[in-house]
């Protein structure tokens, strides 16, 4: 009941002294990188899509299926999707990579695991230790060069190089972890702001200013500057509204 849907579009014209952008992120599209297999095989998922399978009001009931309605054996969770691609690290996703250990754990406690990635990104004072109860669940921590996914039989082959040396694993499922970009109306909305992007097309910060723009009243947070996670998005918003408060 929060949200009416029958309400029609309509313009406000509001007089502000100062602006937040605060609009967030989009994913990059694994499709653009076909070695993965995403939209060409089924049981290729983003990581939002097996967050959204987890959750009790998501299409399975929260259970942990395959296509076929069948439960998983083995499950590869796949580091860095875009990245190469994208030139810059996205800061979240080895953490919420390896957090999708303890929810299939949680549901199916017999599942093998891999998690295959390039270079581990673990900040925080307690992300360590979440890192170390991660490896404990028994998953296989592996560093990986270039991956494929491929289809054979009624499994998936991931092929990858390890130390050199090609591996081979046969799995069910398959969680690929993509990158944070700009959302698509980022360069719009940087034109109605006059405010600028950087290489990356993320709205650019002041020099030693994180929260300021170029652009005097017209300030930035979240993921709308740069990749970033919940705590350090919501620290960052409260010190934009600290500077807006200040100068108002």
């Amino acid at each position: 009941d929060a949200i009416d849907f029958d309400q029609s579009d309509e313009e406000l014209e509001l007089k502000v002294g100062a602006i937040l952008v605060a609009t967030g992120f989009s994913q990059f599209d694994p499709a653009k990188t076909p070695q993965f297999g995403y939209g060409k095989i089924g049981d290729v998922y983003t990581a939002f899509e097996f967050e959204r399978m987890f959750a009790s009001n998501g299409p399975t009931g929260g259970e942990i299926k395959l296509r076929n309605g069948e439960h998983p054996k083995a499950v590869a969770i796949v580091h860095c999707v875009g990245r190469k691609e994208k030139g810059y690290c996205s800061t979240v996703c080895c953490m919420y990579s390896l957090k999708f250990v303890h929810y299939l754990k949680e549901k199916l406690p017999e599942v093998k695991i891999y998690e295959l990635y390039s270079d581990l990104c673990i900040p925080g004072k307690s992300y360590q230790k979440f890192y170390e109860e991660t490896k404990e669940k028994g998953v296989q921590i592996i560093r990986a060069g270039e991956v494929s996914v491929t289809e054979e039989g009624r499994g998936i082959i991931i092929k990858s190089t390890v130390n050199g040396k090609e591996r081979s694993l046969s799995v069910d499922m398959v969680i690929l972890s993509p990158a944070i970009e700009p959302r698509e109306d980022a360069p719009r909305l940087a034109k109605v702001l006059d405010i600028p992007q950087d290489e990356h097309g993320f709205f650019r910060e002041e020099p030693y200013a994180p929260v300021a723009t170029p652009r005097e009243g017209v300030f930035i947070a979240g993921c709308a500057q740069e990749p970033k996670d919940i705590q350090v998005s919501v620290a960052q918003s409260e010190a934009a509204v600290g500077r807006i408060l200040a100068t108002l």
